[in-house]
């Protein structure tokens, strides 16, 4: 993109920036305190359309942004727009899991539960062999909400076990696997 990515962040409003920039629920809420009407702001058209120009911005993927990004694709993710999926696609590679963690949630808002189950299909694959647990382990309770076990049950299989010979046997992911492939009896379950 030829424009500086400081045009593209100052298009986003000033207030709008500072509550994306505010990590926490505390730092939120001073922002909130400042600016009554910043939850107006953030849903304007022209806010979204103003953040998902940054997005689109190399500049906005560099690892260094990766907490401003993460809370712009957060408050994309649940009006998640086809439009809009080109932008945030890329963001499926970023070198931070949690930038790729929101990124998967925004295509899982456009496909879940019955929009695109084939491609819902292959993105909880592709979320299942992230180098990332968090990431891996977040695929596996996507998978239970989607009711998509026995659709999944092959590949879920072949990645056990091949998870196991990788040494991930004891990671969060092995374990839901385990818990989706083998469930306990009902007379065991809590």
């Amino acid at each position: 993109m030829n424009t500086p990515i400081a045009e593209l962040l100052v298009a986003i409003p000033q207030e709008a920036r500072e509550y994306l920039s505010a990590g926490d629920g505390l730092g939120r809420a001073s922002v909130q305190q400042r600016h009554p009407n910043v939850q107006e702001t953030l849903g304007l058209p022209a806010t979204r359309a103003a953040i998902v120009a940054w997005l689109a911005d190399d500049e906005a993927a560099a690892p260094s942004n990766a907490g401003f990004a993460t809370r712009c694709l957060q408050h994309l993710g649940p009006k998640a727009a086809p439009h809009e999926a080109p932008v945030v696609r890329r963001f499926l590679l970023h070198t931070s899991a949690s930038v790729r963690t929101v990124a998967y949630e925004f295509f899982i808002v456009l496909y879940f539960p019955d929009k695109n189950r084939e491609a819902l299909y292959m993105l909880l694959n592709t979320m299942v062999v992230d180098p990332e647990d968090a990431v891996r382990a977040q695929a596996m309770r996507y998978i239970e909400r989607a009711d998509a076990i026995e659709e999944l049950r092959p590949f879920l299989t072949l990645w056990r076990a091949r998870a196991y010979q990788s040494g991930w046997g004891g990671t969060s992911a092995y374990e839901l696997a385990n818990r989706l492939l083998d469930p306990p009896p009902a007379s065991v379950r809590p």
